[in-house]
């Protein structure tokens, strides 16, 4: 007994594969890129508001996935709080003096973060 063939779209086959993966990859590599962005605003943003530096790029890279662009600028508002001569905080002491001006989630976050980022270490 012949086997039917079903006929395909005419623009189906050699229309689509030709550019599917080419625009995977640049979406692919778009969206990665938003992410190294905004660890890097957060990584800054931490270390502005008075987080040592290998504490701030540790949790950056935790933190990224997690929070939205709203709660990534509260934590860049950190650094206007806070006086340039003070030594660098631990992650304690950065959630108990910028605990309150930060929502929730963000808290929640930050902490988890820390957490990992100091068990790890």
């Amino acid at each position: 007994m012949p086997v039917k063939r079903i006929a395909a779209p005419p623009f189906a086959l050699p229309f689509a594969l030709p550019f599917a993966w080419p625009l995977a990859l640049a979406l692919g590599l778009a969206l990665a890129g938003c992410g190294a962005v905004y660890e890097n605003r957060i990584e800054s943003a931490l270390v502005d508001g008075g987080l040592r530096e290998p504490t701030a790029k540790c949790i950056a890279g935790r933190m990224v996935d997690q929070l939205s662009k709203p709660q990534i600028h509260s934590i860049a508002r950190l650094k206007e709080k806070v006086d340039k001569d003070l030594p660098k905080m631990s992650l304690l002491d950065f959630l108990r003096r910028h605990g309150g001006e930060l929502d929730t989630h963000t808290v929640s976050v930050l902490t988890r973060a820390g957490v990992v980022c100091a068990v790890t270490a």
